[in-house]
C-alpha cells in the first residue's frame, strides 16, 4: 500500500514539475507582458476589447458586493 503511495506522490511531484517548466518557458504568460517580451506578437483589438470588458464587469461585481 506505501508503495501504491510512493509511486503516485513521485508521479505527481514530476506531473507538477514539467507543467511549471512548460508555463514558465510560454512568453506572455507573466502581467505587463509587452511586444519585446512575446516576440512581437500582437494582440488582436477583440481580444484586447474582450479583455477591458470582462476587467470592467469584474469590478462591477466587486463593487456590488461592498
Amino acid at each position: 500500500m506505501s508503495g501504491l503511495s510512493r509511486e503516485f506522490s513521485s508521479r505527481s511531484m514530476l506531473f507538477l514539475l514539467v507543467l511549471g517548466l512548460l508555463s514558465a518557458g510560454i512568453p506572455g504568460c507573466g502581467d505587463g507582458a509587452d511586444q519585446k517580451e512575446t516576440g512581437g506578437v500582437s494582440v488582436p483589438p477583440t481580444v484586447q476589447q474582450s479583455n477591458k470588458n470582462m476587467e470592467d464587469f469584474m469590478k462591477s461585481q466587486a463593487a456590488k458586493k461592498k
